[in-house]
């Protein structure tokens, strides 16, 4: 762990992130080491300066870098301080972990959504618990609790299945048996995200590696047919989208990547004129 001296903390496309590095052990990342994790001990300061300065509201997106809710976070709480902050600025959020320990914060969260939108974003490439372990190094049970709570207490939330990984999760009767437990915890959305994966050279390097150590008898049966290329290529696409359109429809959820990414980036604000009240 170290310690970041940050001048400013949310990126111009509104990006939030209070920790920098790898937190989980996934087999696409950019960063070489895990558990090596950046901390921003004034995010909250930072954040409140910035949102006080706003000229209008928006969506603040939290952890698309690292996962707001690592166990750092048990210890510093900035998420949680971060949450006070864009709650009393009228902001919304879309937060995007794997961890139980959001439940933490479920109060403010069930307070932003009332009053403008809370959305919860869930990676989940696999149902099976090895794969999923393998795959972004998470829990399985970690996550169904997750959905099972975000659905008692109506926090809308998006289960992402990718990344798609060639001969491990990318089976269309494999993932229509997945689909079918995971829309029993009725998202608001289902994104299959985009089945062609470009990387860029550490993230090329990093993958191949790990594919090969993860996954042996699936590397060398995509590696006779697609050689080592700068794109993970999903030969059954068509498949798996018309999987997750028929899950998604069923239970009322959205499931094209681009109508997600709209509804997700959309400000809403339910109680125009009154102002959120939070205790710092």
């Amino acid at each position: 762990m170290y310690i970041i001296d940050s001048k400013t903390i949310v990126t111009p496309q509104n990006g939030l992130n209070v920790y920098k590095g790898r937190t989980e052990n996934s087999i696409i990342s950019m960063e070489p080491e895990i558990n090596d994790i950046g901390v921003k001990p004034g995010a909250d300061g930072l954040l409140a300066m910035t949102l006080k300065k706003r000229k209008s509201k928006g969506m603040i997106l939290a952890g698309n870098v690292a996962d707001p809710y690592n166990d750092l976070e048990k210890e510093y709480g900035l998420m949680r301080k971060c949450l006070k902050w864009i709650g009393f600025y009228d902001f919304g959020v879309v937060i995007t972990t794997r961890r139980k320990l959001l439940l933490r914060d479920i109060d403010l969260i069930k307070e932003i959504n009332s009053k403008t939108k809370a959305v919860v974003e869930i990676p989940f490439p696999s149902i099976e618990a090895d794969k999923l372990r393998l795959i972004d190094g998470g829990g399985l049970g970690e996550r169904l609790e997750l959905l099972d709570e975000l659905s008692k207490e109506k926090i809308p939330f998006v289960i992402n299945i990718y990344p798609l990984i060639p001969n491990v999760n990318d089976v269309p009767i494999v993932l229509k048996s997945m689909l079918g437990v995971l829309k029993q915890y009725k998202p608001h959305a289902i994104d299959l995200g985009g089945a062609r994966l470009p990387l860029v050279k550490k993230q090329m390097d990093f993958f191949y590696k790990e594919y090969m150590k993860r996954f042996p008898d699936e590397y060398n049966k995509y590696m006779d047919v697609h050689g080592r290329s700068k794109e993970i290529i999903i030969d059954s696409e068509i498949e798996l989208r018309d999987e997750v359109r028929r899950a998604a429809t069923s239970v009322g959820a959205l499931w094209s990547p681009p109508e997600i990414l709209n509804w997700k980036r959309k400000y809403e604000n339910k109680q125009m004129g009154e102002q959120m009240t939070f205790e710092f």
